[in-house]
């Protein structure tokens, strides 16, 4: 059977065998002629290079390339997970594409979205349907210099504040490139001595400007100004951006604006990236944490693979063999560091992050599959007009917490019953507030209706909503 590609098998005390399949996920087999049926409803591959949001639920890119920029050539295809089924578009629906390394979904449609792919240029889509494949033939993208002919290669994709599409164009005498999708008109650029490196991943500051991840050369800033541009780079040495090192595999910009970077010796902070076209100053800087009376370096040492921001502007840090971490706004803080020793993580080797800014959930891509986690921040809102208590009713088969998402920056809620005492209050973290289910003085809350009384920081925005809580028998 050439669609039978087991991994691992076990066999239950009732006869039933069990089988790890390569693109089948688990399946179970219980009749004489050895038919195979899907045993849960997960995803086809182990297989998570990148993790990227969309209009409803998560996608898992399976492509990816190796440490030293080259194709893999994985042809296990897009999974995307709805909340509450898997479905996959597989090579043949991809134009033959593989190694697709980033999508972005245009914002003003959300069935029109777009793929990067490592080889074959980018891909345009209409809902599952490709549409077009943009490459050196059609469009300003270039082959990667000293490779095949028709060897293109895009890995980063980002919508600018001009409503335009930007992507990084490898190896290539322009490694900036931006398509109009009204008018279908793309436009390359010029890097000058960045032209011709092998480029990735791409990111946009609240200024405009560019951020290009080299793969030898830590991040360069790009400012775009009509068909010209100026540059700096953001790599080795005092003056030069203070890296320890050239590889950066992760960066992300916080919700103040600081560019966070994730390199293979710990976390540094550049945080003052507006600095780069004034002459100024943008030496990242570790961040330092007193121990035993002695400043230490936060994540010392650490090979970061991956970042995500939450709501609250906490920052979840993905590590190659030290699990991943969650720390505070400012860094200074870890409140949680999970491993596969002390959680569910599948791997210690976190190569993915995303945060589902609606619900909070944290997904993990490690190198021996996914997994989720239900965070307490999301994104914040600018009113009350959309609050949503969950799970409501909170049943008795639920053992979780009962959560109010929805809310302003800094609100503070107060929990009281039907009669009005208070049994807990607090802030939010970003836009939710989590309540355990106890009240101050560690009493469980039995069934009945909950008030949630909630206030902005300066009050002038409040609202009450309502919580049921349903208890099994005891």
């Amino acid at each position: 059977n050439t669609a039978f590609h087991p991994y691992d098998a076990a066999v239950d005390a009732k006869g039933t065998l069990y089988v790890a399949n390569r693109g089948r996920g688990l399946t179970f087999v219980d009749n004489p002629d050895y038919a195979q049926h899907r045993a849960v409803q997960d995803p086809q591959s182990a297989q998570a290079y990148a993790l990227e949001g969309g209009p409803e639920g998560v996608h898992v890119l399976t492509g990816a390339v190796d440490a030293t920029w080259t194709a893999t050539y994985t042809n296990e295809g897009i999974l995307h997970f709805d909340g509450l089924r898997w479905t996959a578009l597989q090579e043949s629906a991809l134009g033959g594409a593989k190694d697709i390394l980033d999508i972005q979904y245009d914002p003003s449609d959300p069935t029109h979205w777009f793929a990067a792919s490592w080889g074959k240029g980018v891909l345009e889509f209409s809902g599952d349907q490709l549409v077009q494949m943009w490459n050196h033939t059609n469009s300003s993208l270039q082959t990667a210099a000293g490779s095949g002919p028709s060897d293109v290669r895009t890995g980063g994709l980002c919508w600018g504040q001009d409503g335009a599409l930007w992507v990084s164009n490898a190896l290539s005498a322009q490694p900036l490139h931006r398509y109009d999708p009204t008018t279908q008109h793309w436009q390359g650029y010029s890097a000058g001595s960045f032209n011709g490196e092998s480029v990735k991943t791409l990111l946009q500051d609240e200024d405009g400007v560019f951020w290009l991840q080299s793969r030898t050369e830590g991040w360069m800033a790009i400012q775009v100004s009509g068909q010209s541009t100026s540059t700096r780079r953001l790599t080795r040495g005092p003056g030069s951006g203070n890296l320890p090192s050239a590889s950066v595999p992760a960066a992300l910009f916080d919700h103040d604006g600081e560019l966070w970077l994730g390199t293979s010796d710990g976390l540094m902070v550049c945080f003052s990236p507006y600095n780069a076209f004034n002459g100024k100053s943008i030496d990242a800087q570790y961040l330092l944490v007193a121990e035993n009376g002695i400043n230490q370096r936060v994540l010392n040492g650490q090979n970061i693979l991956s970042m995500a921001l939450d709501g609250a502007n906490r920052k979840w840090i993905g590590t190659a063999d030290a699990g991943v971490f969650l720390l505070s706004a400012d860094g200074l803080e870890t409140i949680h560091h999970f491993t596969a020793e002390n959680s569910p993580l599948l791997s210690n080797r976190v190569q993915s992050i995303h945060v589902d800014p609606a619900s909070g959930e944290v997904y993990f891509g490690t190198n021996r599959g996914l997994l989720s986690y239900r965070a307490t921040a999301t994104q914040t809102a600018s009113s009350y007009s959309g609050i949503e208590v969950f799970p409501n009713p909170l049943k008795p088969e639920e053992y979780g917490p009962m959560s109010v998402r929805g809310l302003v920056p800094e609100s503070y809620v107060k929990v009281t019953n039907t009669n009005g005492r208070l049994l807990y209050e607090g802030y939010a973290t970003g836009g939710q507030f989590t309540w355990d289910t106890y009240s101050l003085s560690g009493e469980r809350a039995p069934s009945g209706i909950y008030l949630f009384w909630i206030t902005d920081p300066l009050g002038t925005q409040t609202t009450v909503v309502q919580g049921v809580i349903v208890r099994g028998n005891p």
